[in-house]
């Protein structure tokens, strides 16, 4: 356990918690441990959250306390009143000086914000902006990008003062409860109240004796509401409910001619309340996740600046919607039962920038029929965010240009399913079936497109030379290539310079006719940053390429740290020649070093022969680079993987269904070049393999902690030690081996031939299907004797002295089935002595 200073300033970090319970213990004293305390201190605990400044009040505060008075603490700390718990107003002070401490006034009206919100909830950086901008509580910030990029900075400068933390992405933050709390108290003072669960609403807000002027019920307990809210000054409310029958009435909004946001979230809808057009200086409207039919009466709310319809029921938008010509956000995302937009309702809202339509409305028409056309959208020119599906790509529109766009997400075609794991704000997901669709709108959006999926691109032959010639995608991160037929190449380099200097990650899938990655020398020079920030590959399903790296562009793959290929019919090496006279151009050729390499997998690739370049070597060359072995050379095919291409930082590798003979090659050094970093090595179906590795490899093993051998029909051995035998000893130690699994290897007699082996850390062995197993580890005497007494019918232990095993967790087994060569008294001998904890 650690030893921790609790200081005051220990805010912006969290604690286990087995660490929080120390730490509350240490404070409390010998009362934590006390039979009619535990149980409450274990949930006082829990509603910390591992937070410390709030472990340490609690705990001071509680200290010498009765259980009566615990009790109430955790009552107070589940109805965010931590104040009222005696003793902890003081030291909640130091939160409470960090939220004084900030700078600026709009910081501080953020922070009463996320106060309004449900307590553990993420926060959506959407639904902040959408509510600052309602309020008018930033200045210089007049659009929705201005006003996006000034929220962000505000929640970094929250962040900075241990007020909010990170959520789960970029678009999300947490607040933890107690501070929660805190901020729910600080905006009460504020007059912005968060309704805690109560049993009669209208008692509740006749306690609010001052005109309130934000009011939350953030999915509390409420099942019915007064017949009107009556605060006629309020400027924000929200309600948020899971009660499915829970009903507004339809006078609750008159006279609150005041109010500026509205957020609605989960109603189940008969009518939208005609009071609702009582809200002429309403800015923001939210309807999420409601149960709604009709919606024409938003469209006497002229002043309304931003509409969230976001996973709502809506089947038509009226041309009562087109009448809201102040609108600047329209959200109709997941809104999968839209299938109507009147004409010219899009093209009215002029001063649109953001238009959000992902999973939703798919029924574009050509201009002059009966539903919307993709034309209308050349009438917004403000527009800055766009998410659209466009099912056929007919009804586009040649002049269709978006030049201001700032983030989309646009999908073209009918392969594409709308999902939210996007990797960028700039996606662009393309199937055409005819190149002359790609018009000049088109070809401006390629550029500047982050995030690109193409499937089924009909006569295109090179990604690069045909789609982005002129730059060579130069913003482009991810690329994601599918079904393209008559694809030969990703990139023609010939001539070109600085192609995909971004580039993060490289997927190709079922490209039946591809023939190279790269086309061509590619020319790099120092100054060439082609490929130079590549980190994930995977290709599958591409029958006719035979190396997956021409050589000069390896130099570039520094920040080279996944490589998945799969189903490669053809391919023969990982990294190989451009052409066949390109041997030697650039000289000497010793190896290469894929340095961030963490994880390799290869898998259904029946020509593989070597990891490493066949460059061409004369034969009469004298003392010539080791690294260069001449193609065809009979030892350039005896392993997998050689000195010529190197993985000092692997530490996971799969191979299945590779045809090779041996892995590694010999003279291998194992610490240097793959197994210093290993820790899971999974080898299945490699039908011609007769052993893993060698003796001399295994104390290289220092970090594998899984070991996963299957359905290799020829192996007989795990560790081989007959190649460069000597006298010595042979001791194995596998020091941080958990799991080692060995399944359905018919021919397998043994692990190895040693002196000794060791798993100290093993807790899990599993050996199935292993019919000719004899002796899990044998010395070379043993060998020898066993060799000259072939045909003995004397049984011999599995597992005997020589191997050395400590399971020392309970939830280590052991599993072993269809050995018809053990002897059961020997396996019961060698689990008493060698497992302290066993499940068998």
């Amino acid at each position: 356990m650690q030893s921790y200073e609790y200081s005051e300033d220990f805010l912006d970090w969290l604690l286990s918690n087995e660490e929080a319970s120390h730490l509350f213990e240490k404070i409390v004293g010998h009362s934590a441990k006390k039979s009619d305390f535990e149980t409450i201190g274990v949930e006082i605990v829990a509603k910390c959250g591992g937070l410390p400044i709030a472990i340490k009040t609690i705990a001071n505060a509680l200290k010498n306390k009765s259980p009566r008075i615990w009790k109430d603490a955790v009552n107070q700390l589940s109805n965010s009143n931590p104040r009222k718990i005696q003793g902890m107003d003081a030291d909640l002070s130091s939160i409470e000086l960090s939220y004084e401490f900030l700078k600026c006034k709009e910081v501080k009206s953020l922070f009463q914000l996320c106060g309004l919100l449900k307590d553990g909830s993420r926060i959506a950086v959407d639904d902040l902006l959408r509510y600052v901008m309602g309020l008018r509580l930033l200045t210089n910030a007049d659009t929705l990008e201005a006003a996006r990029n000034r929220v962000h900075t505000l929640i970094d400068n929250l962040k900075s003062a241990s007020l909010l933390f990170d959520g789960d992405s970029e678009d999300h933050a947490k607040m933890h409860r107690i501070i929660h709390a805190i901020a729910v108290s600080i905006a009460a003072e504020k007059l912005l109240f968060n309704i805690q669960n109560v049993a009669d609403l209208k008692e509740e807000l006749d306690k609010i004796d001052e005109a309130p002027t934000a009011i939350s019920i953030p999915f509390r307990g409420i099942y019915e509401l007064p017949e009107r809210l009556g605060f006629l000054k309020l400027k924000l409310f929200l309600f948020f409910t899971e009660n499915l029958s829970l009903q507004i009435p339809d006078p609750f909004f008159e006279g609150m001619t005041e109010l500026r946001v509205l957020d609605l979230t989960g109603f189940r809808f008969h009518s939208l309340p005609s009071s609702l057009g009582c809200l002429i200086n309403l800015r923001t409207l939210s309807l999420e996740n409601c149960l709604v039919v009709d919606v024409a009466i938003i469209g006497d709310l002229k002043k309304l600046e931003i509409l969230s319809l976001k996973h709502s029921s809506i089947e038509q938008l009226p041309r009562e919607i087109g009448q809201l010509t102040c609108l600047k956000l329209l959200d109709l995302s997941n809104c999968s039962k839209l299938k109507e937009i009147r004409p010219n309702v899009i093209s009215n809202l002029t001063r649109l920038e953001e238009l959000y339509m992902g999973n939703s409305f798919t029924q574009w028409k050509v201009e002059g029929q009966s539903n919307a056309s993709l034309g209308e959208l050349k009438q917004l020119s403000r527009l800055t965010t766009l998410e659209v599906h466009i099912p056929d790509a007919q009804v586009m529109p040649q002049d269709l240009v978006f030049v201001e766009l700032e983030r989309f997400r646009i999908c073209i075609g009918d392969v594409w399913s709308w999902s939210d794991g996007y990797e960028t704000s700039k996606t662009l997901k393309l199937q055409l079936n005819n190149s002359t669709y790609l018009g000049y709108g088109m070809k401006m959006l390629l550029k500047r497109t982050e995030d690109l999926h193409l499937d089924e691109l009909a006569g295109f032959k090179n990604v690069v030379h045909e789609l982005d010639d002129e730059e060579g995608f130069a913003r482009l991160r991810h690329l994601h290539v599918h079904n393209g037929p008559e694809i030969l190449h990703i990139l023609n380099s010939d001539g070109r310079v600085g192609t995909f200097p971004l580039l993060e990650s490289l997927f190709l899938h079922n490209l039946i006719n591809l023939e190279k990655v790269c086309d061509g020398k590619v020319r790099l020079n120092e100054d060439d940053k082609s490929f130079s920030n590549l980190r994930i590959i995977k290709v599958e399903g591409c029958h006719r390429v035979k190396h997956l790296f021409p050589f000069s562009l390896v130099k570039n793959l520094l920040q080279l740290q996944k490589v998945k290929v799969t189903d490669c019919t053809n391919l023969k090496l990982i990294v190989g020649k451009e052409s066949e006279n390109s041997a030697h151009k650039n000289g000497s050729i010793s190896g290469v070093y894929f340095r961030k390499l963490h994880f390799l997998k290869l898998q259904h690739l029946p020509q593989l022969t070597s990891s490493g370049f066949d460059l061409e070597t004369p034969t009469n060359t004298q003392g010539s680079n080791p690294g260069i072995i001449a193609e065809g050379d009979p030892k350039d095919f005896t392993s997998l993987f050689n000195e010529r291409v190197v993985f000092p930082s692997l530490k996971k590798l799969k191979l299945s269904s590779i045809n090779v003979e041996k892995i590694w090659l010999n003279s291998f050094s194992a610490i240097e070049s793959w197994g210093k970093n290993l820790t899971k090595l999974t080898v299945e179906k490699c039908g011609r393999l007769k052993f893993l590795f060698s003796s001399s490899m295994v104390n290289g093993l220092e970090q594998l902690q899984q070991l996963d051998i299957s359905h290799c029909k020829s192996m007989n051995e795990v560790i081989n030690t007959r190649v460069g035998r000597d006298d010595n000893m042979i001791e194995m130690v596998f020091p941080k081996l958990v799991s080692l699994q060995l399944s359905h290897l018919p021919k397998l007699t043994r692990f190895g031939i040693g002196d000794s082996v060791e798993f100290p850390s093993l807790c899990q062995l599993q050996i199935a299907c292993c019919p000719n197993l004899k002796i899990f580890i044998c010395s070379c005497t043993e060998e020898m004797s066993s060799e000259k007494n072939i045909h003995t019918t004397q049984t011999q232990p599995l597992f005997d002295e020589k191997v050395e095993v400590s399971f020392a967790a309970t939830s280590s087994y052991i599993f072993i089935l269809d050995l018809h060569i053990l002897s059961f008294g020997f396996l019961l001998y060698f689990l008493a002595s060698c497992f302290s904890f066993l499940r068998v």
